[in-house]
């Protein structure tokens, strides 16, 4: 059995989610009720009602679903509907830095390339503006750690302890 160590992620001001969650919500709600009278009785009908019920959950997902786990020799980390295992032998942990991303502009992300990305939130795959690849879960700019792997793709966290984690990592390589 392994032992499986969580590190909680910062979590993140939920204005901005909520705010986006309410107008999806009532768009689609809006686009029920004018169109109900044409949609009745139509296939139409239940791609509407799956729309204005997924969409929803699935912002709530990608909010809510975030978890960073060290397991074993594995960081493992979930990043709303997306998700990444890195050995900890492939992590450049001497490298690896606690940074504000508003200050430190080498650090920006760029282009999402798949995952979500609202202000205040950004989870998933990303690429900076020179290219590098970028897995993030950014809850809060002002203390990220970011760690490099040996491929040259960077992690993007915002946990409560980012020196906790490192140490864990730290340990883990010493022991390998």
């Amino acid at each position: 059995m392994s032992n499986v160590r969580k590190f909680d992620v910062t979590p993140p001001d939920l204005r901005i989610p909520a705010l986006i969650f309410i107008a999806v919500l009532l768009t689609l709600t809006g686009v029920l009720a004018m169109g109900w009278h044409q949609l009745v009785g139509s296939s139409a009908l239940w791609v509407v009602i799956a729309a204005a019920l997924i969409a929803p959950a699935l912002i709530l997902i990608t909010v809510f679903r975030r978890k960073v786990m060290l397991d074993g020799e594995t960081l493992k980390i979930v990043a709303g509907l997306n998700r990444t295992s890195i050995p900890t032998s492939s992590l450049l942990t001497n490298q690896a830095r606690i940074v504000d991303l508003d200050t430190s502009t080498e650090y920006r992300l760029g282009i999402k390339s798949f995952g979500t990305s609202m202000p205040g939130y950004h989870a998933g795959h990303f690429r900076q503006i020179g290219g590098n690849k970028v897995f993030a879960l950014v809850t809060d700019k002002r203390r990220v750690l970011v760690l490099p792997e040996r491929d040259g793709r960077l992690l993007m966290l915002s946990l409560e302890k980012p020196q906790a984690l490192l140490d864990a990592l730290q340990r883990s390589a010493h022991t390998q």
